[in-house]
Formats: C-alpha cells, sequence, structure tokens
C-alpha cells in the first residue's frame, strides 16, 4: 500500500465542519456507539482496517491507541480540508495511521487489501450506497468485518406542543436535506442484497436536554427557516414553533431524541 502524507497548501476554510463534528463527538451516547462499531471489527493484531468517510480522523487517531499492537487504520474522505486537519491532529505521534483523499464509490484499493471495513453517519450522505457497500466488500479479505453505523431522520423528535409543526418541519429535513434519511432503517436490507454473512443490526437513540447543543448537532433554527422558504410551514407556525422552544430551553425543559443504527456482517 502506498505511503501517503500530508497534504502542503490547503485553503482551510471549513471550521464550521471541523467544530461540528468535534461537538458530535464530546456526546457520551456517540462515544458508545463509536465503540461498539470498532469492537465489531474484533481486530486482531497485524490487522489492516479501512475507516471510510473519516472526517478529521479523531474516530482513527482514538481507535489507533487502544487496537492491537502492529494494526494499521488508513482513514479515507473525499473532503481533502478533512484529510489535512486528520493529518494535523495526527503529527508527531508513532500511531499506525494513515489518510488519504479517496472517493468511496471506487476505492483505489487492490481487492481484498483490508480485514476490516467501517463507516460512520457517511452512506446517509451517498449517491449510490448500494456501490459504496459494494466496494467496501471489494477490498476486504474473506472472512473480513464490515461495520456501518448511520441514523434515521424520520425518527427526530422534540418535546413540545406543536408536534404537527414539528413533523413538517421533520418531513422538510428527510424530503430535502438528507440525501438518504433513512439510510439507518435501509441497511440491514441494503447487507442482505449484497449477501453480507453473520448480519447483526441494533439501535440507539442520541438524547439532548441543552437546546444550544440540540440546535447545532441537528440544526433546528437553521431547518426551521429552511422549512418556512420552502412553504413547508407557514411563518405563524414558523414563529409560534421557536417561540416555544426558546421557552422551553430557557426553562430547562427542552428535550430531543434520534434513533441510530449500526449493522455489522462478515464477507463470505
Amino acid at each position: 500500500m502506498k505511503s501517503e502524507t500530508m497534504p502542503s497548501t490547503i485553503p482551510f476554510n471549513a471550521k464550521s465542519p471541523v467544530a461540528y463534528l468535534d461537538k458530535v463527538s464530546t456526546l457520551e451516547p456517540v462515544k458508545a456507539y463509536k465503540k461498539t462499531t470498532w469492537d465489531l471489527l474484533k481486530v486482531q493484531p497485524g490487522e489492516c482496517i479501512l475507516d471510510v468517510g473519516c472526517g478529521t480522523g479523531e474516530d482513527v487517531i482514538a481507535f489507533a491507541r487502544y487496537m492491537p499492537k502492529t494494526s494499521k487504520v488508513v482513514g479515507i474522505d473525499r473532503d481533502l480540508v478533512m484529510i489535512a486537519e486528520a493529518w494535523r491532529r495526527v503529527a508527531g505521534h508513532t500511531l499506525p495511521v494513515e489518510f488519504k483523499v479517496a472517493d468511496i464509490h471506487n476505492l483505489d484499493f487492490a481487492t481484498n487489501s483490508f480485514h476490516g471495513c467501517r463507516s460512520d453517519r457517511v452512506f446517509q450522505h451517498l449517491e449510490d450506497p448500494a456501490c459504496a457497500l459494494a466496494e467496501m466488500m471489494r477490498v476486504l479479505h474473506p472472512g473480513g468485518r464490515v461495520v456501518i453505523s448511520d441514523p434515521d431522520w424520520a425518527t427526530l423528535v422534540i418535546d413540545g406542543p406543536d408536534q404537527k409543526v414539528t413533523r413538517k418541519i421533520v418531513a422538510f429535513i428527510c424530503d430535502v436535506q438528507i440525501r438518504n434519511s433513512d439510510m439507518g432503517r435501509k441497511l440491514r436490507s441494503l447487507f442482505q442484497r449484497m449477501k453480507v454473512k453473520n448480519i447483526t443490526a441494533s439501535a440507539g437513540a442520541v438524547l439532548i436536554t441543552d437546546f444550544p447543543l440540540a440546535d447545532q448537532i441537528w440544526s433546528l433554527q437553521k431547518n426551521a427557516d429552511g422549512a418556512l422558504a420552502a412553504g413547508a410551514i407557514t411563518e405563524q407556525e414558523h414563529t409560534e414553533w421557536m417561540r416555544n422552544i426558546s421557552h422551553a430551553a430557557e426553562n430547562n425543559n427542552f428535550l430531543g431524541a434520534c434513533t441510530g443504527f449500526i449493522v455489522s456482517g462478515v464477507k463470505a
């Protein structure tokens, strides 16, 4: 496998996406399910793992610190800025990690290159999830494990009196904002179509009671504004919904939750 070096000159203009990923990673339920995804890979000494859509590389770096010695993790992302940030974060360390820019739909790796493949919250955004999984299975060794986790945006719930308006905003998110908003629930059937063996599936909710955090993670106000602009809700519905959410936040009475799914399996 060709060694990669950190890109030398990158216009770093994506601080918000980086900050978003860092914030999500601080949530305890998120930490727990991320660990589960790595545990499901059952990495053995000397194995090489591929993390698809690695973002800032934080998951790769964290896993590399406790995985079996002599193992290696390769993180890929289509975003050059993210890969540059991943290399920046690992600078000065001797961890067995590598990062490179790559497209999940057309991986630049030989068949049977990896002992395990993982992807977290990526398939919801992909143009062709079936093609992406086929590529992950191609580069996976026979007997290797694949683990994918994704949310199901239709399960986003917000406690409040305007449930009809909330459903309209959630529908706007699902129909307009997220390409594959129901990816979480579809992962298991996708694995079955790809003839993945020994499939397991689990689900868990990320629950947030802090409105500023929920707004940052789920873009609640931005999505409410988008639903208004798209005509999915009226101006009065938008005003009252935001007023109720703000009131709940001020009185420490906000609650929101969204369900995520983890599916794993083995290449025959």
